[in-house]
């Protein structure tokens, strides 16, 4: 198919952000996506034997980076039971613990800092997509099944687990990468797992960012 001089220029129009954000990056920075967001844990009565790891809550701040790699920092809390009340309820304390993850290439590090959660572990995965071209791929309007979250537009997504638990979430690539914008799990009793997005934007960050910290990596 011929490439009319038109339809050259909407493409150039098209890729023009991820471009001029790499381009307005100094010698020190690179370009990248910042996508942010709130995650929660919330169990209803009748939670026990749900593979859920804690009634919890907390800001995930992770950064794509334009030649592909990761980095991911979260700081959360869970909710621990201290004893019991004189009602017979449990009595709990809000527990805060931070976690570091850096990907790059075909390896993973996870770093988390907390109550008895010190830990520095890396492992091997399978290397993902990466498109450097084009930094966030909207979904076409025209699309069935497409929401809007935080300014841009995600394709939906739905199943039922063999549990009975439903999952829903609106994915889109960054940097040519499927990921969930808005992401939720409903157990049978109601209790649920929850990520909002709180902003997505391009941005410039020290290239040190995704740089492997010396730690004890075991």
């Amino acid at each position: 198919m011929a490439i009319t001089r038109a339809s050259l220029l909407s493409i150039l129009f098209f890729f023009a952000p991820a471009v001029l954000a790499a381009n307005a990056c100094s010698g020190d920075q690179i370009a990248a996506v910042k996508l942010v967001t709130h995650h929660e844990t919330r169990f209803l009565p009748g939670s026990s034997g749900l593979k859920l790891k804690g009634e919890g809550r907390g800001e995930v701040t992770h950064y794509f980076s334009v030649t592909g790699d990761e980095y991911i920092h979260e700081n959360s809390e869970r909710r621990i039971p201290t004893g019991m009340l004189e009602s017979g309820d449990f009595a709990y304390r809000w527990e805060p613990y931070e976690k570091e993850t850096w990907l790059t290439g075909e390896h993973v590090y996870r770093s988390s800092k907390g109550s008895k959660r010190n830990q520095n572990r890396y492992s091997q995965t399978t290397e993902k997509d990466h498109n450097p071209t084009i930094a966030i791929e909207e979904i076409s309007p025209s699309t069935p099944e497409t929401d809007s979250v935080a300014g841009y537009r995600c394709r939906l997504s739905r199943q039922t687990l063999n549990t009975g638990a439903t999952v829903s979430a609106c994915n889109l690539r960054i940097y040519g990468r499927n990921t969930p914008l808005d992401w939720q799990q409903t157990h049978q009793n109601g209790s649920q797992q929850t990520k909002r997005t709180q902003s997505l934007t391009q941005t410039c960050v020290d290239r040190s960012l995704f740089e492997i910290p010396e730690r004890d990596w075991k």
